[in-house]
């Protein structure tokens, strides 16, 4: 094999066993740290053609909303073939004379987020770009007109010089204006910057109550996602989210069919989520499409299901014999109502009173309960349900109100009672005081194994002699997880004293949990 010059020139930059592949590949996992990236420009000429194009592969994510985004457009405007500069000109926009570039910046960009493109336009004209004034008309520029405009042209540049776009991200939200949805299928060669895509995020809800018969964004959509079905096979990733549907139902029917026609043309979709998008012609539309991605999706994450949707989606999951992941939200209600006599584990956060009593209609026999509450009081709900889990061995309250918990003794004598004799394992995060934890220990029922006190702030010396009297007189504590650093003294002679608690976020399992030794009856 023959040595070419510009290899011999690689070779002494990177001698045995750091070749330039290996270099660039490093450089490569510094893409989400630009100031070690600019660092690297500096370096050398080598160093600065390697890291200009990571740089540049997701500019306007770097730089977001802020000043510098300007700059990004000021430098694309500079790449513009005369023929377009000109044409930005004729339409009102005083240009600075261009300058020589070292790069072709605009060949290098992998990423298009749509709201920080826009963003980057309009700051770009608000502070760079100078406007001729017609003098026979005595108002503003319309900065919309320009940002539209501006978009046009600089997109065409873009998708025209790109290699290939990795990841797509398209938004418009209800206080954008209409007139600046991108459609990006009417730019300069979209299908070749489309064709290597592996992440897709769709956002919209842009849809006003008004006018709807002159609005044409349900019609872009639909042609969106028809397009990138032609063009667009190897995505991966896919989030949607079109919200604010008031009066759309027929067009959203269509967006569905289009949306499903873009989901089967994929390759292997591993990550699918949906947010709204819900009515009742859609979810049989959109989860019929998951059976063309049955053997590649792992993660599928669903916002906002009713009862009914999520019948038509079950006998389709077992087909689905990947899935790793499967995630609701805002569905808690009927999982419950689904869970019958089998459920025995449950761990809820921002639990409410009627969520309280869904508990206790629907899940009589859990052995295992762990709830945050969003108000700062004890509902009188968690009484009952409390007198209705006998089989209770772990329970534990958290919130995170700095207020007490019991509005008067009578609540507090009822929350205690209410306890069932079972229980082994309490843990608790409440604002409570020595005095209320004695009153508590003495009227409940159980004989507690394990006592987790989740709140550090609370416990003081008062604190440890409750707890100090309990293991003494009930003689069934065997372990203490309790957050303080202060001294524990006579305690620990006692009970098993452990520094520490379970994360509240796994509350039934850990080396903590499983280390515990309880009697399951």
């Amino acid at each position: 094999m023959t040595m070419t010059i510009e290899d011999s020139t690689l070779q002494n930059l990177f001698p045995i066993p750091l070749t330039f592949d290996c270099f660039e590949e490093i450089l490569c996992h510094l893409i989400d740290s630009p100031k070690t990236l600019y660092s690297c420009i500096l370096v050398n000429r080598l160093w600065c053609r390697t890291a200009i194009p990571l740089l540049w592969s997701h500019p306007f994510e770097v730089h977001g909303f802020g000043e510098r985004s300007s700059d990004i457009i000021q430098i694309y405007i500079s790449c513009l073939p005369e023929d377009e500069r000109q044409l930005l000109i004729d339409e009102g926009l005083d240009l600075s004379p261009s300058t020589p570039l070292l790069f072709d910046y605009s060949k290098f960009l992998q990423s298009f987020d749509s709201a920080f493109f826009t963003g980057a336009i309009m700051s770009w004209l608000s502070t760079r770009a100078n406007y001729r004034l017609d003098p026979e008309k005595d108002e503003d520029p319309d900065l919309c007109t320009y940002t539209y405009l501006v978009q046009c042209v600089i997109g065409n540049l873009l998708f025209s010089h790109s290699k290939g776009l990795r990841d797509l991200d398209l938004a418009h939200f209800e206080d954008d204006d209409d007139s600046l949805i991108i459609d990006i299928a009417t730019f300069d060669d979209a299908n070749k910057a489309l064709s290597r895509l592996e992440n897709f995020q769709f956002d919209y809800s842009g849809w006003k109550l008004n006018d709807l018969d002159d609005d044409k964004s349900s019609e872009i959509i639909s042609n969106l996602f028809n397009f990138m079905a032609e063009c667009s096979h190897n995505i991966q990733h896919i989030y949607i989210n079109i919200t604010n549907l008031a009066g759309k139902d027929d067009e959203l029917v269509q967006i569905a069919k289009s949306f499903k026609r873009l989901i089967e043309t994929q390759k292997g979709v591993r990550e699918l989520i949906i947010v709204e998008f819900w009515s009742p012609y859609v979810a049989d539309i959109l989860f019929n499409s998951l059976i063309c991605q049955w053997n590649s999706l792992t993660f599928l994450k669903f916002h906002h299901l009713d009862i009914d949707q999520f019948r038509i989606l079950l006998p389709i999951l077992p087909i689905l014999v990947n899935l790793e992941t499967l995630q609701f939200l805002d569905f808690i209600v009927p999982i419950l109502q689904m869970s019958n006599k089998n459920l025995r584990s449950l761990y809820l956060e921002d639990v409410t009173p009627s969520l309280i009593q869904q508990i206790g209609n629907n899940c009589r026999y859990l052995t295992h309960l762990s709830l945050t509450l969003v108000t700062p009081e004890i509902p009188d709900l968690l009484f009952t349900l409390l007198r209705s889990l006998q089989n209770l061995i772990h329970f534990s309250l958290y919130s995170n109100s700095t207020e007490c918990p019991f509005l008067s003794t009578d609540s507090l004598t009822q929350f205690s009672e209410a306890i069932p004799e079972r229980l082994k394992y309490f843990g608790v995060k409440l604002h409570i005081d020595a005095c209320i934890l004695e009153f508590f220990l003495n009227q409940c029922r159980a004989k507690l194994h394990v006592l987790a006190i989740y709140r550090s702030e609370i416990v003081d010396n008062l604190f440890l002699d409750v707890l100090y009297k309990y293991a003494k007189n009930v003689g069934s504590l065997k372990k203490i997880l309790i957050n303080w650093d202060g001294v524990i003294g006579v305690l620990k002679t006692m009970v098993n004293v452990i520094y520490d608690v379970v994360d509240p976020s796994h509350p039934f399992s850990g080396w903590i949990w499983n280390s515990i030794d309880l009697i399951v009856f």
